[in-house]
């Protein structure tokens, strides 16, 4: 079968999850020797998400370091490392670190190219990880970025999404709770689906669960689970890895 159809299956078993093995054996047969490089790199992204989903970060770990192709930037790496996988870390801060570099070299430019771009996905990568860990100087020189970047195709969520993710983390950081919540609102009001099938950043997975945990600390507890049970009930397989993640 071919990786389209391949991926389909991958995503069906996934949902629910109905069955993490079967799909880490769909991801296995993609990232055979005798697949084409694209195949395999798409196998390797699966089977990291299944087997870390799966409570197996070892094998993750094997099964995607196995496939030996150039990976500047990987988002399931990105996306598992904005989860709490501490199995990855080693993996994706290099990978940040990169994305945070390319940002600076090219700024605006980068944020109107196309979602596949690995270009885009460093901006994307290093918002969401200012959206969570970033400091107030950090946060403001990418909501200038994103502020000044050429037109975007308004079909295109994605960087008005990132920047209110990032408004977010300036309320937070100031203790407006009440502000937060309404840009984390906003920043996922819109989501680039079905992008998300295939790039997992476009899913704005950590906006939902900090979104979900505020309103859990100002126990509006049905929005909040409503967003909770989002990571299982999406077809997003890069969802699954807020699901259920080992550490806070």
């Amino acid at each position: 079968m071919d990786r389209g159809n391949l991926s389909d299956l991958y995503r069906l078993w996934l949902h629910g999850p109905l069955d993490l093995g079967i799909a880490d054996t769909i991801g296995e047969i993609l990232s055979r020797p005798e697949r084409t490089p694209l195949d395999r790199r798409r196998g390797a992204a699966f089977r990291l998400v299944a087997l870390l989903a799966a409570g197996r970060p070892d094998d993750a770990i094997a099964a995607w370091t196995a496939v030996d192709l150039p990976r500047t930037m990987d988002p399931w790496v990105i996306q598992a490392y904005l989860a709490g996988h501490p199995a990855v870390d080693s993996l994706a801060r290099p990978m940040l670190a990169a994305a945070r570099a390319a940002v600076e070299e090219r700024g605006s430019a980068l944020v109107a190219l196309p979602i596949w771009d690995e270009a885009q996905q460093a901006v994307s990568a290093a918002a969401h990880d200012a959206a969570l860990h970033g400091d107030s100087a950090e946060v403001r020189s990418l909501l200038r970025v994103l502020d000044s970047a050429p037109d975007v195709e308004p079909t295109n969520p994605v960087p008005a999404g990132l920047a209110a993710g990032l408004r977010a983390r300036l309320a937070f950081l100031a203790g407006d709770t009440t502000e937060a919540i309404r840009e984390l609102r906003a920043a996922v009001a819109r989501i680039q689906e079905p992008a998300t099938w295939y790039y997992p950043l476009t899913s704005m997975a950590p906006q939902r669960r900090l979104l979900a945990d505020l309103l859990r600390a100002r126990d509006q507890q049905a929005e909040s689970a409503r967003w909770r049970d989002s990571f299982v009930q999406s077809w997003s397989p890069g969802d699954l890895l807020f699901a259920h993640p080992p550490r806070r």
